[in-house]
């Protein structure tokens, strides 16, 4: 089971083209945890 922290990392480092805002890391936290359950 990851951490939110170190899913909204993978999702930053991911992607380091652009700039995410902290909601738009938050939302992809959240699917990223809903598929996990």
């Amino acid at each position: 089971m990851r951490t939110m922290l170190e899913i909204a990392i993978e999702v930053i480092s991911k992607d380091t083209t652009r700039h995410f805002t902290f909601e738009e890391i938050f939302q992809r936290v959240e699917s990223e945890l809903a598929e996990v359950w």
